[in-house]
This record gives C-alpha cells, sequence and structure tokens, in this order.
C-alpha cells in the first residue's frame, strides 16, 4: 500500500481522479489485505486508542496495528470454522462479536444496540430509545445541514 498525494483543487481534479480505476491505484483486493499491509507497515504503530472513563488520569487501552489485526484474523478465522467462504459476506454485529473477542464496553458502546435492553428478556426502556431516536435525527440534520454546505461546486 503506497499512499499517493493528491492535488484536489477543483471539481475537474476530482472528476480527473476518479477517472481513474481503484484497482488501479491499489494492490490490495479487500479490506483484510489492505488491514494485512497497514499491521506489516507499521506494526507497533497505535490502530486503535480507547478511553474508558474519559478521566485525565487514566490509561488509554492501545491496541497496536499487529494486535488488531491479530484479533480480526482470529475473527476470520472464527467464521471460516463457521462454514464461511473467502468471498463471502458478514454482517458484523458488534453486540455478539465484542463480546467474544473480550472488547471493552468503551468500544461496544459504538453500537446503539448495547444502551437497549435485551427484550424480552429485560424491560424495554422507553427513554433510552427515544434518547438514541433523537441522537440520530440530530445526526441525520447535522449531516444534511454539512451536506449542502459543501464547498464542491459542479461544472
Amino acid at each position: 500500500m503506497k499512499p499517493e498525494r493528491l492535488s484536489i483543487r477543483s471539481a475537474a481534479d476530482v472528476r480527473a481522479q476518479n477517472s481513474i480505476p481503484l484497482a488501479s491505484r491499489y494492490t490490495e483486493r479487500s479490506t483484510y489485505d489492505l488491514l494485512q499491509a497497514s499491521a506489516a507497515d507499521h506494526a507497533e504503530r497505535p490502530a486503535l486508542t480507547f478511553l474508558m472513563r474519559g478521566t485525565l488520569d487514566e490509561e488509554p487501552v492501545v491496541y497496536r496495528y499487529r494486535e488488531f489485526f491479530a484479533r480480526i484474523t482470529q475473527a476470520a478465522n472464527a467464521f471460516n470454522r463457521l462454514g464461511l467462504g473467502a468471498h463471502e459476506t458478514v454482517a458484523y454485529l458488534l453486540p455478539i462479536i465484542g463480546p467474544a473477542l473480550s472488547w471493552p464496553d468503551a468500544v461496544m458502546g459504538i453500537s446503539p444496540f448495547w444502551h437497549l435492553g435485551a427484550v424480552p428478556i429485560e424491560a424495554f426502556d422507553l427513554s433510552v430509545a427515544v434518547t438514541l431516536v433523537a441522537i440520530g435525527a440530530v445526526a441525520a440534520a447535522v449531516g444534511t445541514i454539512a451536506f449542502e454546505r459543501r464547498d464542491l461546486v459542479g461544472a
């Protein structure tokens, strides 16, 4: 994986870059290949850093590229043992896979489902559901406004 410097100053530059097939830019042919190349090139560099409590005095949990790729390979091997082939797609279910790989709660909290009760085993919490819907609505509104204000202009 060799990152290239792009000089994009206009819509014409964007069109010119978009005309180059992605397959000709990279030798990696899958997400797994890309992560493997990143682990080879940056083995000891931090890939993911988590602050579990968000306090100034805590020690962050750091996954280096080598460790991150090892966990991804572990998950890929588990899927393979379950019968999935190399060209089959897996929906990555964070609430199921995360605990199996001992991911910290801070990572698991990325999924909105982590905050909802396990209905019907646990009671449905309407306040949590309404909060998550409100967060989603605000994020969608901010995204729409940001999209409308983007600085690219048509030709």
